[in-house]
């Protein structure tokens, strides 16, 4: 008898553990249903929260841009451009994929590639993001990395005018190792 209950104490032990540990890691992780949890992932000074300036979902991904107080006062022009994947464990959840820096010393477009699977081999997934500025227009290149030469422009994009965004297209490039890049 002293052997079951032995046992059922480490099995509950062991439960409670992942229960905990379940919670827990969920905590960390953003629901893009709900603002405060995007803001309270986010912010490097919970006293002083992010400002959120435009959301996306694409495919299994959340893309957020968004300004940080405490980055802005070192710089004024700082924004940040995050993505997040969905966690395979948790509904309506995603993990952290890339999170802005907000080190930028002038207002830019920022473009970041997702991962796409599904995908054909010379197509990929591109997202632009920027904050609220006078242009309208927005190109998309395709560049060698070893050069850093252009190969070609993909792309001129119609962008919203004094409104932050986020845009996410897909294109087919020349090679699978060139980079993309955005200038507006």
């Amino acid at each position: 008898m002293k052997k079951i209950s032995t046992l059922i104490i480490i099995v509950l032990s062991i439960v409670l553990i992942f229960v905990f540990g379940y919670v827990g890691y969920g905590s960390t992780m953003i629901n893009p249903d709900n603002e405060q949890s995007i803001i309270n992932v986010l912010s490097t000074d919970k006293s002083n929260p992010i400002n959120i300036l435009a959301t996306k979902k694409y495919g299994n991904r959340f893309l957020v841009l968004y300004t940080d107080p405490v980055k802005i006062k070192e710089n004024e022009n700082s924004s940040c451009f995050s993505t997040f994947v969905k966690n395979k464990f948790y509904k309506n959840r995603y993990s952290a994929s890339s999170i802005g820096t907000g080190d930028g010393t002038e207002i830019q477009v920022e473009g970041t590639e997702l991962e796409d699977a599904s995908l054909q081999k010379d197509t990929r997934v591109f997202a632009i993001a920027n904050v609220a500025t006078e242009e309208t227009k927005c190109s998309i290149f395709e560049i060698d990395p070893e050069t850093n030469q252009y190969i070609n422009r993909l792309d001129i994009i119609d962008v919203p005018k004094n409104q932050p965004y986020i845009i996410v297209k897909e294109y087919k490039t020349k090679s699978k190792n060139s980079v993309l890049i955005a200038y507006d």
